[in-house]
């Protein structure tokens, strides 16, 4: 009756700052590259989550979905993109490019594993009005940025929808099929060729037909050779993207990333570049980052039939904590005043600390002097300051020094400068 539900998680105060000093060098990162903040709202009209060229099928059946006592139709968001599209339509007039970031959870009612979660935290980085896939380049390049700044080892996957559905095109597949073939193909890296194979017959892929689109998928690793195979406008565009991309990686100095013909990303909105970050080992074998390109979604959304280009990255806060441990401090404190019969001094003595910018701690449970230097070992708390009734007499400290077990009684101006330093 206490847990937390199934694929949810509580974070205490170790987990949660390690969290937030995550979420600082991804701000840091985003404004670095130009982004500004955003915030959408959690709950969405189900029917923006479930319009055309949003998430598609798949997504929404692990969407959460409720009514409100007006008999409103409402669902928990399970992205970021599809709120920034919908706050796209409704503020048209913003300026272009539009480059915005967001840090907030998602909830999706999906399989559980090793960095998934049903309800998990997602910071995502967008541009909207940009043609040119040199904006899904510096999104690469800013992935990679932030990867190096935390000395993570990842690498970055990245593919063309476009590729992909010119090789559908080549063999005959028809064009309302394109969608759920790729979603199949989506799974070749995870389960396998026989896995995939058998799972496009099962959706009406010709069985030879099956058997030759997995085979130059799983073994073309030259985006020359796909020149000579693709014979189709769209798949020739992918193509041409694909080599602008690596283009501009060389010039933003991107040397983690690498082209994977069998990326494609489930989700239907995507209509050209998409791309997905991994670890390079470990236990998490899930993406820890991943976007793409969706020109549509915007349009479609508003009644448009002119497409407004759109190109994102979301990055999976939960799964890189699960699989990369940072340094976590215990404890924000950096000081803990103690009482002894002097609570009222303490008190005084502490906002001073304060006033400092120090992170200052005061025992207000009347314990002894031995439990509160055993309450500042567990929480790893460096200082500690001692008042009583002679130092509230003479106006003075005592401090102590944990880790070297040094104590001396000074006045709060010799305090500052041991302290703020």
């Amino acid at each position: 009756m206490t847990q937390s539900p199934k694929g949810t998680q509580d974070f205490g105060p170790k987990e949660a700052m390690a969290r937030g000093e995550m979420i600082g060098a991804l701000r840091q990162v985003f404004q670095l590259y130009g982004f500004e903040p955003l915030e959408t709202t959690s709950l969405q009209n189900f029917e923006v989550l479930s319009s055309k060229y949003t998430g598609g099928a798949e997504i929404l059946k692990e969407t959460y979905k409720l009514e409100d006592q007006g008999g409103r139709k409402l669902g928990l968001r399970y992205d970021l993109t599809v709120p920034l599209v919908r706050f796209m339509a409704e503020n048209r007039s913003l300026a272009k490019p539009f480059k915005r970031y967001e840090i907030g959870k998602v909830w999706r009612d999906g399989p559980l594993k090793a960095g998934r979660y049903r309800e998990f935290m997602q910071v995502d980085a967008d541009v909207i009005g940009v043609t040119s896939v040199a904006a899904e380049a510096e999104l690469l390049a800013m992935a990679q940025t932030f990867f190096k700044a935390l000395g993570i080892d990842a690498v970055i996957k990245y593919n063309n929808r476009k590729v992909l559905n010119g090789l559908l095109k080549k063999f005959s597949i028809p064009e309302r099929e394109w969608n759920g073939v790729l979603q199949s193909m989506d799974k070749l890296e995870k389960m396998g060729r026989a896995y995939v194979e058998k799972e496009l017959t099962e959706k009406g892929v010709d069985k030879g037909v099956a058997k030759d689109v997995v085979e130059i998928i799983a073994k073309t690793k030259d985006l020359e050779l796909l020149t000579g195979v693709i014979d189709n406008d769209v798949g020739r565009k992918g193509i041409e993207e694909l080599l602008a991309l690596q283009e501009y990686l060389v010039y933003l100095g991107v040397d983690t990333a690498e082209w994977d013909l069998s990326l494609s990303r489930g989700l239907d909105y995507y209509t050209g570049t998409v791309f997905e970050a991994f670890f390079t080992g470990g236990k998490v074998t899930s993406s820890i980052a991943g976007g793409g390109r969706y020109d549509k979604m915007i349009g479609a959304l508003i009644g448009s039939k002119e497409d407004v280009p759109a190109v994102g990255i979301s990055f999976g806060l939960d799964a890189i904590l699960d699989g990369f441990a940072l340094e976590r401090e215990r404890t924000i404190t950096r000081v803990l005043v103690v009482p002894i019969n002097a609570l009222d001094y303490a008190l005084t003595v502490a906002q001073a600390i304060r006033a400092w910018n120090v992170n200052t701690e005061v025992d207000m449970m009347n314990r002894n002097l031995s439990k509160n230097l055993d309450y500042a070992n567990k929480k790893g708390i460096a200082r500690v300051i001692i008042v009583g009734e002679k130092e509230k007499k003479e106006q003075t400290v005592t401090y102590k020094d944990m880790e070297s077990g040094k104590q001396e009684t000074d006045t709060l101006e010799k305090l500052k400068k041991r302290i703020v330093s």
